[in-house]
C-alpha cells in the first residue's frame, strides 16, 4: 500500500501450471469475441478469460504461428505441417490438415514460423518455402531462404536471401525496394504501418529502419 495505485493496469501473470501446457508461447492473437489463442509447444490455447483449454493438431506438433481469417479460421504453423482449426457443431474446435494439398516434391518443409491472411488467400513461411492458401489449392513460393512474411500497408511482404525485401504482386514476387535499402544480411523480424506510405521495420540485428 505504499503507491497509489490507481489508473494503474492490472497484470495478470498466466504460468504452464495455470494453463497446462508447454512453457513456450509462440504467438497470440485475438478474436472479435475476445477469445485469446496461443500458438503453443504443445497445440494450441484457448483462454476465454476464465478458462483454458488445449487443442492439438493430427500430428500434436509444436504450433509456431497462428492468424484469424474473417470466417473465424484459425490457421496454424506448425513442424512440418499447415492447416487450421473451426468450431464444429458442439462448439469444440476441431482440426483440419492441409498437407495433402501440398505437392508430394514440397512436403520436405519444416518449422512454419508465419501465417498471414492476406486478400482471399492465406500464405504460410517455412524456411525454404511460402504456402499460398486459396480455392482449396496450395502454391509453393520456393527460395534459398525466407526470413520474414508480414504485411504493411495493405502489401504482403517477405524478406528472401540476397534480394531483399519482396512485394507480392499478380502472384509473384517482385522487389519492394532496392537490395541497399537494409543490409542484405538484416534479419527482418517486424513491419509495422505508421502511415499510408511509410513503414516501420525491425531488425534482430542492424537496428531499425523507416521505409518510405
Amino acid at each position: 500500500f505504499c503507491q497509489n495505485t490507481i489508473a494503474l493496469p492490472e497484470i495478470v501473470n498466466y504460468s504452464k501450471q495455470v494453463y497446462n501446457a508447454g512453457t513456450q508461447p509462440w504467438a497470440i492473437i485475438q478474436d472479435k469475441k475476445g477469445i485469446i489463442y496461443v500458438a503453443n509447444d504443445e497445440g494450441l490455447l484457448t483462454f476465454d478469460g476464465n478458462f483454458w483449454r488445449k487443442y492439438s493438431n493430427t500430428s500434436s506438433s509444436t504450433i509456431r504461428s497462428l492468424a484469424i481469417a474473417p470466417d473465424g479460421r484459425i490457421y496454424v504453423g506448425a513442424q512440418g505441417e499447415i492447416g487450421f482449426f473451426e468450431a464444429g457443431k458442439n462448439g469444440v474446435l476441431e482440426y483440419t490438415s492441409l498437407n495433402n494439398l501440398v505437392p508430394d516434391v514440397e512436403k520436405d518443409f519444416t518449422d512454419v514460423w508465419n501465417v498471414v491472411v492476406y486478400h482471399d488467400a492465406v500464405f504460410f513461411r517455412s524456411f525454404k518455402k511460402i504456402f499460398q492458401y486459396k480455392n482449396e489449392k496450395i502454391t509453393v513460393y520456393r527460395d534459398i531462404s525466407w526470413s520474414f512474411l508480414g504485411t504493411s500497408n495493405g502489401e504482403l511482404i517477405g524478406k528472401a536471401y540476397n534480394k531483399g525485401l519482396m512485394r507480392f504482386e499478380n502472384s509473384s514476387w517482385v522487389p519492394l525496394s532496392t537490395k541497399d535499402s537494409i543490409p542484405v544480411k538484416a534479419q527482418v523480424t517486424a513491419l509495422i504501418s505508421l502511415n499510408n506510405d511509410s513503414s516501420l521495420l525491425i531488425t534482430k540485428k542492424h537496428g531499425a529502419f523507416i521505409l518510405k
